[in-house]
């Protein structure tokens, strides 16, 4: 593996521990009380290194969903696809829909329990959240 792989690795891995890290402090202390100061120093980094990732907090929130409306779109899609009784599908989506939110505690309640909350990003928020929008099809 070549610099320029390795590095790619880091900064994917780097990029998912502050989504990480974000997403456990919001569920914990609450949007408002979460400062790009505080995850920083939870994954014992800069605030300025969070910048280079994300512009802003709620830029930050936003990724924590779209990355959990993504990953939750991806497991149900593939019950979709399965052939057989609609009704057994339906259970299998709802079992797989609580074994994610069990498996991505932090994740999941950011994304589906907390709310959303500046007024002044809630419609453009909720506009740019589109894996979302998939799920309403199942």
């Amino acid at each position: 593996m070549g610099v320029k792989e390795r590095r790619a690795r880091q900064k994917k891995f780097l990029r998912q521990e502050i989504l990480d890290a974000a997403s456990e402090l919001f569920v914990r202390d609450g949007y408002e009380n979460v400062s790009m100061r505080r995850i920083a120093d939870k994954i014992e980094y800069s605030p300025t290194t969070i910048y280079i990732y994300f512009k802003d907090k709620a830029e930050l929130l936003e990724q924590v969903c779209n990355e959990t409306f993504g990953r939750l779109v991806q497991r149900l899609s593939k019950i979709l696809e399965q052939p057989g009784d609609p009704v057994e599908r339906l259970k299998r989506g709802l079992v797989a829909y609580i074994e994610f939110g069990l498996a991505n505690p932090h994740h999941y309640r950011a994304t589906f329990m907390m709310p959303i909350p500046e007024v002044s990003i809630r419609q453009d928020f909720i506009s740019r959240i589109r894996p979302g929008c998939r799920l309403s099809r199942f």
